[in-house]
């Protein structure tokens, strides 16, 4: 008897989420014994461990399966698993192998061969293991893993490396064309990446010309592999809550300008009336809450602190910014031009943030972290960078670019489902769920498309959101930017970069044309002799360039001295020098009054 493909679908799920459900499900309606998809799923094999042949015939089969052939996905991440040993015998090998450590599994014959292996040659044991998926970019497609490999707190980059070459070669092998590679901000990630640029056998460069005469021209490069090129990707939400967690980190205090970012900000904004922020968003915060880091780089929440809170320009300025360049890459009805310029505003808007910071002569710390710095500026190119590879890459033209998916999101969602099943599972446990992945993930896109959105007021971890198509527009999403109009998007981004570099009391000018900004350090105004100065006369400390009372350094002051009870983050001398200066420049003032 032939069952429904669909409704065959929904019962395999439902024996394996139930057996005990099943049963009563099947004592109503007609369907395969539970025996029967035990049998389906023996003949598909079980997931191994390894890139090998099968990672080629896994790609195969899930092309084949939507038949489709254009640009691909392929998305690394890995998770944590329970140290254990498990014996299995290898078809291929035709012998046992010991499977739970790092690499390939360990064939051994006899009894006495595990035994020495284990105890004599102690190799490390698993506690991650690393999955690779492809995915294709259109909406309502689930990915699909293609292969496992086990590694330990020791695999570094130049592994990884390895690891990743030979699983780009089973792509190629099985017809494939990947465009991006998607991992997430790990500092190994990054290495891996960047290792992965420089092997390529060229590179596709596209140049434009920089909006300021004189300056670099801009330059968005994609490396290319066997004759493709494959753009590297950072995961923007992990972006969205290193931001967020930036401003939580008593390591860090954010200034912009004549502004600065603080967690009491949030706190304070937080316990307002009607905020669009929980409590447990600052307090006893997960830092990998993506519902917090929604809810604090949203348009409500930016829209609350404007109104209620204007004089939080630098917080304003932050929130606009982070919070538009992850809906650059989330928003389902966005062009691809608008896209653009908000990539390359938030690109000069870093930069910009990053040069005021070296101008001024602060410590690193008044500023994002330098690894959230570079994934910043690597998550604006690759925006870029992915519009123009999407459009020259893709050989149907009507394919529309859906950004959000090109991310990891589908690996810890793979995770996710996986520890639904088994929270905590070994290496074994894993591989046996891998052979049923596909089945699991096809009903969970299907069960998620059809449900409504909702937000949590608990930490809650991850929140997967890239089989959402609603608000989509296919011709819209297909329509990129021809080169001839990309110049003027990228002078509409630089334009609203140095508007908001003007909202905080900054000139673009004075950070890209070598001059200071006339703003003397913290350290040379909190290290000046003042009470010295009164004796003799005001002088203000030694910069490269004299400060003008009635410039940014008199505004700046006011601000700090206006605003500082605020972040009650300062020390009692930090204040009474403050203070002192703050004096000082009212007595400057009065002395070129009585002088005019």
């Amino acid at each position: 008897m032939k069952w429904n493909p669909d409704y065959d679908r929904v019962a395999h799920e439902l024996v394996m989420g139930s057996p005990r459900c099943y049963n009563i499900f099947k004592t109503h309606f007609p369907a395969r014994t539970a025996r029967s998809f035990q049998v389906q799923r023996a003949k598909a094999g079980h997931f191994t461990v390894g890139i090998t042949s099968e990672t080629v015939q896994r790609i195969e089969k899930y092309l084949s399966d939507y038949a489709y052939d254009d640009v691909l996905i392929l998305g690394c991440d890995e998770t944590k698993v329970n140290l254990s040993w498990r014996t299995d015998w290898s078809d291929e090998k035709q012998s046992w192998i010991l499977l739970g450590g790092v690499g390939d599994p360990i064939p051994f014959r006899t009894p006495e061969e595990l035994r020495e292996t284990i105890t004599k040659n102690a190799p490390e044991q698993a506690s991650k293991v690393r999955v690779w998926n492809v995915q294709i970019p259109l909406p309502g497609i689930p990915p699909r893993p293609v292969c496992v490999v086990p590694v330990g707190s020791s695999t570094n980059g130049e592994m990884l490396l390895e690891m990743h070459h030979n699983v780009y070669a089973a792509t190629r092998t099985a017809g494939a064309r990947v465009l991006t590679y998607s991992c997430d901000g790990t500092a190994v990630e990054l290495t891996t990446q960047e290792l992965w640029a420089n092997s390529a056998s060229s590179t596709k460069t596209y140049t434009f010309r920089h909006p300021v005469h004189g300056q670099p021209d801009i330059v968005i490069s994609i490396p290319v592999h066997d004759g493709f090129p494959v753009l590297n990707m950072q995961d923007n939400k992990h972006f969205w809550k290193d931001c967020r967690m930036a401003v939580h980190s008593g390591a860090r205090f954010l200034v912009l300008g004549a502004y600065t970012i603080t967690y009491s900000q949030l706190r304070i904004l937080a316990d307002a009336e009607n905020s669009p922020l929980q409590i447990r968003d600052v307090e006893r915060t997960d830092k990998m809450d993506d519902y917090a880091a929604a809810r604090m780089f949203s348009a409500a929440t930016l829209e609350f602190v404007v109104v209620h809170f204007p004089r939080w320009r630098g917080l304003i300025v932050y929130l606009f910014v982070v919070g538009d360049l992850v809906d650059a890459y989330q928003c389902r009805g966005m062009n691809n031009s608008d896209r653009l310029v908000i990539a390359f505003r938030s690109m000069f808007f870093f930069q910009f943030w990053r040069g005021f910071i070296d101008k001024a002569g602060y410590s690193s710390s008044y500023c994002l972290a330098p690894e959230t710095m570079k994934i910043g500026l690597v998550v604006c190119n690759s925006l870029a960078g992915l519009i123009l590879g999407h459009r020259d890459s893709r050989r149907n033209p009507s394919l529309p670019l859906a950004p959000w998916l090109h991310s990891t999101e589908g690996n810890e969602h793979t995770y996710g489902v996986s520890r639904e099943e088994n929270p905590n599972f070994t290496l074994w446990d894993f591989l046996m769920l891998m052979s049923k992945m596909p089945l699991l993930l096809e009903g969970e896109f299907s069960r998620q498309q059809r449900a409504l959105p909702r937000a949590k007021t608990t930490g809650s971890g991850y929140n997967h959101t890239y089989f959402d198509s609603r608000d989509l527009d296919l011709h819209v999403a297909a329509d990129c930017p021809t080169d001839d109009k990309i110049p003027s998007l990228i002078t509409r981004g630089y334009d609203q970069a140095v508007s908001l570099l003007a909202a905080v009391g900054l000139v673009a000018a004075d950070l890209t044309d070598g001059r200071s900004g006339g703003l003397p350090s913290i350290s040379s105004m909190l290290d000046y002799d003042w009470n010295e100065a009164f004796k003799t006369g005001f002088r203000a400390p030694s910069t490269e360039q004299p400060v003008t009372p009635d410039g940014d350094a008199a505004t700046l002051l006011h601000t700090v001295f206006s605003h500082r009870e605020e972040d009650s983050l300062m020390r009692n001398e930090t204040d009474q020098r403050l203070d002192a200066l703050y004096y000082a420049n009212i007595a400057q003032k009065l002395q070129d009054m009585e002088e005019m």
